[in-house]
């Protein structure tokens, strides 16, 4: 909750991907309102993009707003705790957040924030 408070309000408001009060919809709805005239989009979907986030990167990307030593520390025992089941041992994590857990979606919209700044500066029409 308090990396949301941190951060959500520094996200784009083109995205849309899990975020509070977000989704397929609103962003259906924000074409359907902002883009009058335009011709095609392009909607992308990031394979196995839980697993490639850098945990070293994300990091840095949370120190920018975020001064607490131990709270940084709890952060990379999230990203090296690892996973498993019943059936097979935990496996530790080199790189990646772990699908489904409470941080991830969040995690992952800020070390994807870079990509959504990239597209409205350099790709989107002035």
């Amino acid at each position: 909750m308090l990396l949301e408070i941190v951060f959500e309000d520094s996200f784009s408001n083109f995205s849309h991907g899990f975020r509070p009060g977000r989704g397929c919809h609103t962003a259906l709805n924000q074409i359907k309102t902002t883009f009058h005239g335009v011709n095609w989009y392009i909607e992308g979907d990031i394979k196995a993009c839980f697993d490639c986030v850098s945990h070293s990167k994300t990091v840095e990307l949370i120190k920018e707003k975020v001064e607490d030593q131990a709270f940084i520390d709890l952060i990379y025992k999230y990203f090296k705790a690892g996973y498993g089941d019943f059936i097979s041992p935990v496996k530790l994590s080199e790189m990646g957040v772990p699908q489904g857990g409470v941080l991830s979606p969040l995690l992952s919209n800020l070390y994807l924030h870079g990509l959504d700044e990239f597209v409205e500066s350099e790709l989107m029409p002035r």
